[in-house]
This record gives C-alpha cells, sequence and structure tokens, in this order.
C-alpha cells in the first residue's frame, strides 16, 4: 500500500505489541509505518513539515494528465449526445438514461481524484530525524497501549547514590538497574531515565524498546513528575486499593489511545483506509446484538460528509432515472414499477438518515425488545429493497432494449455531425 511512510525500524519491537496489533512480523525489513492524516497535522502544529515535493507526487502516478482528460472527455461525449438528441426533439432510450447516471458519478469521481496518484505500491519512506520523539510518542500510545497500566514514570536517577524510588502500594519494592539490551524488564525494576515496570509478567528490552523511550523521554521530559503523580487524573487499576498512586501511563493524556474505533482516529494505519473499521475495538464494545445494529448510525454520525455525500449520489441516481417518468413502458406494471423504485432511490438515504438519527434519540426511552426489532428493520430491510430497486433497474433495461413498442426515433442518430465525430476523433488518439 502507497502513501507516506515513517521509518520506525530502530523503534518498533514486537515482542511487547499489542494483541490485535499490526502484524510487522511478516513485513520486509526495514520497518516502517503509514502516517495517518491526523498525526501529519499534529506534527505540523509542533513545527514538523513533512516536505514531499510535486514532483515526487507526479512520479508515483500511473496515469498522467492527458490520459486522465481523455478519459473525462470521453465521458463527457455522452453528454454530448443526450444533449443534442434532446435539442433535435429526439428521445432518450432508458439504456441512455441509465449511462447518464454513472456519467455523473464518473465526472465526480474525476473531479475528486483528478490530482491523486494511481495504484501507487512503492511508499515514499520519510526518516524522523528532527521528529523522532513524536514519532515514539504516538507509537507507544497505538502500538503499546496495553502497557500504559503497567509502565510508570518516576523522578530521574540524577546520582548514584540516589535512593530507589518507594515501594509499590500492593508491597513490591522498586530498584534501580541499567539498561541492558537483551535481558527482561521485571516487576519492581526502575530504569534511570525514571521508567518503572509494575507488570507481572517480564518483558524484553531490547534496543528497540530502549530507543523508542529514549526518544520520547528526551522530547517529552515531563518535569515534575513527583507533582503529577499527585495530581494527575485517577485510573482504575485491579492491583492498587490505596490512595498514593505511582504515574502510571494511562494517567497522562499524552499517552491517551483516544477513540480506537476509526482507523482515521489512529496516528497510524497500516494497511487501512481513513474510513475502515477496527471491528475489534468495535466488538470489544458493543457486546449485545442490539450495539451491533446500531453500528451503522454511529458509523453515519463519525463520517457525515460522508453520509452527505451519499444522500445526494443516490438522490441523484433516482432524480436522473425520473427523466423517464413519460417513457412509454410494455405495460402499466413496468411503468408503475420503474417510478415507485425512482422515488424510492432518490428519497431512501434521506428518509433513512432522518429516521436513524430519531432512533438513536430515541433508544434511550424505548423499551428494549422494540429497540431492537426496529433497529433490525432498518439495518437489515431497507439496504435489500433499495438493491431490489436497482435490480429492477436493469431488468427493466433489457426488457426495453427489445421492445418493440419503443418508437423508432429512438433508433435514429442524432443530426449534429460533430458529435458523430467526436468518438472517431478518440479512437484515433488511442491507436
Amino acid at each position: 500500500m502507497g502513501g507516506v511512510h515513517i521509518d520506525v525500524d530502530d523503534m518498533l519491537s514486537t515482542s511487547d505489541l499489542d494483541e490485535g496489533a499490526f502484524d510487522f512480523d511478516s513485513k520486509p525489513r526495514p520497518l516502517s509505518v503509514r502516517i495517518n492524516p491526523k498525526a501529519v497535522v499534529w506534527l505540523a502544529k509542533r513545527g514538523h513539515w513533512i516536505s514531499i515535493s510535486e514532483k515526487k507526487i507526479d512520479d508515483k502516478s500511473k496515469a498522467d494528465v492527458l490520459q486522465k482528460m481523455l478519459v473525462v472527455m470521453q465521458v463527457l461525449w455522452m453528454v454530448i449526445q443526450c444533449i443534442a438528441r434532446a435539442i433535435y426533439d429526439l428521445p432518450l432510450s432508458l439504456l441512455e438514461i441509465h449511462t447518464m447516471v454513472h456519467v455523473i458519478c464518473a465526472l465526480i469521481l474525476y473531479m475528486c481524484w483528478f490530482k491523486k496518484p494511481l495504484n501507487v505500491q512503492e511508499p515514499e519512506v520519510v526518516v524522523p530525524k528532527h521528529f523522532k520523539g513524536e514519532i515514539a510518542l504516538l507509537l507507544q500510545r497505538q502500538l503499546y497501549s496495553g502497557l500504559s497500566t503497567r509502565l510508570a514514570l518516576y523522578p530521574r536517577k540524577d546520582s548514584p547514590n540516589q535512593p530507589s524510588p518507594p515501594p509499590a502500594d500492593y508491597g513490591r519494592t522498586m530498584r534501580w538497574i541499567e539498561p541492558s539490551p537483551g535481558s527482561l524488564l521485571q516487576a519492581g525494576d526502575v530504569l534511570p531515565s525514571g521508567l518503572g515496570y509494575h507488570g507481572f509478567r517480564p518483558i524484553d528490552m531490547t534496543d528497540k524498546f530502549l530507543n523508542r523511550w529514549n526518544a520520547l523521554l528526551e522530547t517529552f521530559p515531563f518535569e515534575g513528575r513527583a507533582e503529577l503523580a499527585r495530581t494527575a487524573k485517577r485510573t482504575n487499576i485491579d492491583y492498587l486499593h490505596h490512595n498514593e498512586m505511582p504515574l502510571f501511563l494511562k494517567r497522562l493524556d499524552e499517552f491517551s489511545a483516544g477513540d480506537r474505533r476509526f482507523y482515521r482516529n489512529l496516528p497510524f494505519g497500516e494497511g487501512k483506509r481513513n474510513i475502515d473499521i477496527n471491528i475489534r475495538e468495535v466488538s470489544l464494545r458493543m457486546t449485545d446484538t442490539f450495539g451491533l445494529l446500531v453500528w451503522p448510525f454511529v458509523f453515519c454520525a463519525e463520517f457525515p460528509w460522508l453520509m452527505v455525500l451519499a444522500v445526494f449520489l443516490s438522490a441523484a441516481y433516482g432524480g436522473v432515472h425520473l427523466s423517464a417518468w413519460n417513457s412509454v413502458f410494455p405495460s402499466y406494471l413496468e411503468n408503475f414499477l420503474w417510478k415507485t423504485s425512482c422515488v424510492f432511490v432518490a428519497g431512501f438515504l434521506p428518509v433513512a438518515v432522518i429516521v436513524g438519527f430519531l432512533f438513536i434519540r430515541a433508544v434511550d426511552w424505548m423499551p428494549n425488545w422494540t429497540a431492537k426489532w426496529t433497529a433490525l428493520i432498518v439495518v437489515l430491510n431497507d439496504p435489500m429493497s433499495l438493491q431490489s430497486r436497482r435490480v429492477l433497474f436493469l431488468a427493466e433495461l433489457s426488457f426495453k432494449i427489445h421492445d418493440s413498442q419503443a418508437p423508432l426515433s429512438i433508433f435514429e442518430p442524432s443530426p449534429s455531425t460533430v458529435v458523430g465525430t467526436i468518438p472517431i476523433a478518440f479512437a484515433l488518439t488511442r491507436l
């Protein structure tokens, strides 16, 4: 998968990764992660700009401007032909109207993706020389969040005779140790940087583990750790029961994982798109069937712009088909089914969005069984009905081609000689 990747080969230790994290063991070396837009913006706010020249971006594209323009002109030819037929009072067939729908969709796609490189396979890898600490923090926040309740920060060891940190409230003695790559970080061990471990299972103290934390604490020193331990937010940890609590990473906002249900909220999205859903996180939060049924409405609330775009395209899809309202159909039933399908397709998503938001507001007071059955009907029945209407469009198009009642003027070519020569010219340019 292409895009911009960050080289993290010297900081990404795999033995202590969170369960369900990206599979880095199968990736070739050096290891890199694809950075998401939100992380790029966060780095820019801290004064670190990832500079990628326009020449490098253009070099990643498999299609140049000329090829894209030719495709757009070929698509526009269909529009010109339909306009010419309307000028000369020639009827449009259902097939031409249906094609116009996809022409509109194609034009919208090319407008959005005209500058987007096509099928980028080799990413642009950036070495974080000046923002290594920021990348280390993002790695720790996303890929090692399970350590947030086991790693704690103590004041640094400034002298050889400095006393060890006080014992933990569950009786474990803390002790200073020197970092030794290849050894294990045991419960009660505290590195000179002040990083202490409270877990029951040892973790590998690899070079990459130490590099990540050295870079992180150099950029984010967390001064006044003793005071932070008293004032930082509290957190629930099973084996702690007293008031004095070490400065666990989970108590610091810098290590907050945030909403992990959507990959766009995470710093890195290895092999994932911005609208992809973290299924593992969703299943952990929504343990019953009702929660999974409400999930499509939560998705729409997270991506309102995508919802607006879907409503617009759905309305356009059905609206263009409505232009065949006065067309001649072989039977009254086909005429009725065509018109009702057009209205249903055009109005389905706007109505579904309104019903969805009303449903979310009503969940708190609706009886449990009523809410579940309402969600089941909305989530399962309506999309199936929508797709059945679209299948009806295709079936009617096939029958209409062989319709003996269609006016002969449908098969009459447009008198416009200019329109007639356009496809020939395009064909010659592709030879």
